[in-house]
């Protein structure tokens, strides 16, 4: 009978224990609601304005894919919701056809263009960046822009100039275009003390 006497006791004294650690500590007075943010973010490190009005976002027109090929099919088919201006639908598209065609430098070059259109700069870099060297020369080369398009609308754009200004030495089809966002650039920066 003792022993069944502590044993009782030993469970009480847990389940006491229990309640009071989930239960926490009485409370205490009210406390005032807090007046400043927590975790707000920090302003810009630089006006963004030079920047994007420099590298400004435009679509690229998506061709038609030639062929019947399933891959071809596939991409025309992705592109359709691109070419109307569509791109939270073309990006889901264009990634079903990355999972089926992981190796298509056009579907990953407008799935990243997208990716822009959807204020998604980050995610858009990692898609395009690799797509500048081993690919066609083309798609190299709008990749290339649209990566300085991507950098621009960083939380820090000021890395944009010197990448702009190798494309332009570059000679490709985009250095075009790279060469004059130097320039408007240039023009529109604070001067450097």
């Amino acid at each position: 009978m003792k022993k069944v006497g502590v044993a009782l006791a030993v469970v009480v004294a847990l389940v006491a224990g229990a309640i009071y650690l989930t239960r926490g500590a009485a409370p205490g007075p009210p406390r005032a609601p807090a007046t400043e943010a927590v975790n707000a973010p920090e302003p810009p490190p630089v006006d963004p304005a030079p920047y994007l009005a420099a590298f400004p976002l435009t679509s690229l027109e998506a061709p038609l894919i030639a062929g019947t090929s399933p891959a071809a099919r596939a991409l025309n088919t992705a592109l359709e919701p691109y070419r109307k201006g569509d791109y939270v639908a073309a990006a889901t598209a264009l990634d079903g056809v990355r999972m089926d065609y992981p190796d298509d430098p056009t579907a990953a070059l407008y799935l990243g263009i997208s990716r822009l259109f959807m204020d998604e700069p980050q995610n858009a870099l990692e898609i395009l960046r690799p797509l500048e060297y081993g690919t066609p020369p083309e798609v190299a080369a709008e990749a290339a822009w649209y990566s300085l398009v991507g950098i621009a609308r960083l939380r820090d754009p000021s890395s944009v100039e010197d990448e702009a200004k190798g494309l332009c030495a570059k000679g490709v089809s985009s250095s075009a275009r790279a060469c004059a966002s130097v320039k408007l650039l240039a023009t529109s920066l604070p001067a450097h003390p």
